[in-house]
């Protein structure tokens, strides 16, 4: 509500609204297809059958099982991104998780029964081939705007009553784009030139840690992508970039609406019926960028 009337009042003109939808109407289209394609991969079965081949690779060794899912986190966030993350492996992470526990050890008893192997194999070859495309330089919104689109038509054809408007995260577009907006509006009437001038301009130790905790506390507070683009303009040499860099990717990790990759990830979470409380990922995020973001900057620093 506060977005659309931004944008009626005028707080935000008309050419700074086509602007700011030029800048991230693409990551909201990716966002999109990539969730269309994660619960539709979901459905025809892929992830549980990744899962069970990891679970082969386990030897029964839950700590074991542990290291695949972090490897695969480790090279979908270095090599596509966070995003992708938080839509394709999170439900990879908790098929296996429902299936067992990982600590101990775990014994091989299920398999999973699958219903239409020809809609598997054309989901499977779908997300294999997708997932390389996403770092060959075309634009991602459209390589997985294709992707989505195939198995949108796929399933139209074999399994019609899975497509439904549920399949799109309204709710985490909503409240991104609104996000979006308002800061935007924010950037346009000049209120981002007060933190602006808390960045300072030095770059001593100080300097760094100063601007990657104001990037920290206006990425948990407004989201990190639209924070970004509030306070780069202020951070203009490779070294302050680098320091808010570090402020708004590694520290929102405290509120829901910090990264749009949290947002992605608690909407996967709630579609698979899991429950989490927000105050205790809130304190855990805490104790997380309390640590994180000092020693990052002072490696950047020392670097």
């Amino acid at each position: 509500m506060v977005a659309v009337l931004t944008v009626v009042t005028g707080r935000l003109p008309g050419e700074h609204l086509v602007g700011l939808a030029e800048t991230t109407g693409p990551v909201l289209v990716f966002v999109i297809a990539m969730t269309i394609v994660a619960e539709l991969a979901s459905v025809a079965g892929v992830f549980s059958i990744v899962a069970e081949r990891l679970a082969v690779w386990g030897r029964g060794r839950r700590a074991l099982l542990w290291v695949f899912v972090l490897a695969m986190v480790t090279v979908s966030t270095a090599f596509m991104s966070l995003d992708t993350t938080a839509v394709l492996i999170t439900v990879l992470a908790l098929t296996l998780i429902h299936r067992r526990s990982l600590v101990g050890r775990y014994e091989l008893t299920e398999t999973t029964t699958i219903p239409d192997r020809r809609l598997l194999l054309i989901a499977a070859v779908v997300v294999a081939v997708l997932l390389p495309l996403l770092v060959t330089g075309i634009p991602v919104a459209l390589v997985a705007g294709v992707a989505a689109l195939v198995l949108l038509a796929v399933f139209a054809v074999r399994r019609r009553s899975v497509l439904t408007l549920r399949l799109v995260p309204w709710r985490t577009i909503g409240i991104a784009a609104s996000l979006f907006v308002i800061v935007e509006a924010i950037h346009v009437q000049g209120y981002d030139a007060v933190l602006g001038a808390g960045l300072g301009q030095g770059e001593g130790v100080f300097d760094l840690l100063r601007i990657a905790v104001i990037g920290a506390l206006g990425a948990n507070a407004v989201n990190n992508l639209p924070a970004y683009l509030s306070l780069s303009a202020f951070a203009d040499t490779p070294l302050r970039l680098g320091a808010l860099l570090i402020g708004v990717n590694l520290a929102p990790v405290i509120t829901p609406w910090g990264s749009l990759a949290t947002l992605l990830w608690h909407q996967r979470l709630t579609a698979m019926g899991v429950e989490i409380s927000w105050r205790r990922f809130a304190l855990l995020g805490l104790g997380l960028a309390l640590v994180l973001v000092p020693v990052t900057t002072l490696a950047l620093w020392l670097g």
